[in-house]
């Protein structure tokens, strides 16, 4: 069965450890699955989906890269909150700075998981490109714009 966004809106939230959802409204969550979802999408140049998510009929995310789009989510989450707590206290307050230093942390993370996996993404794809064939004298020809080779 495919991930919904109610699916990764509960593993987000035990991941923020809030299911009850007082530090962490289903709003923030959506807002930062939404986030995820659109730098994945972007850097795959393909607009990936979530069910229920912004009346997304299907998901279209590959199941396994639902936990890159979890960490990414917590990260920006936890980003929403901590500007919320730096406008509620004074701006020297220690919990908004500290959010704010886990979520800048968690979103760099977020960053360079979804960039090392579109790069193997992109070598495996590599893998299956069209080899040019070997012939006896053990020269490599290489096929000319018809697909063709010149033995």
């Amino acid at each position: 069965m495919a991930t919904n966004l109610a699916d990764l809106e509960s593993r987000l939230a035990v991941s923020l450890m809030d299911t009850l959802h007082r530090m962490y409204p289903i709003t923030v969550l959506d807002e930062g699955i939404r986030k995820a979802l659109n730098e994945y999408s972007t850097l795959h140049a393909t607009a990936f989906s979530l069910q229920n998510l912004d009346g997304a009929g299907a998901t279209t995310l590959p199941p396994l890269h639902e936990e890159i789009i979890l960490i990414g989510a917590a990260g920006f989450a936890v980003q929403a909150r901590a500007i919320a707590e730096a406008d509620a206290f004074n701006q020297a307050a220690r919990l908004p700075a500290d959010l704010a230093g886990w979520s800048e942390k968690q979103i760099t993370i977020f960053k360079a998981v979804l960039l090392n996996t579109f790069e193997q993404d992109r070598i495996q794809d590599l893998h299956h490109a069209p080899v040019p064939p070997w012939d006896s004298t053990n020269t490599w020809h290489m096929p000319d714009e018809k697909g063709e080779t010149d033995f």
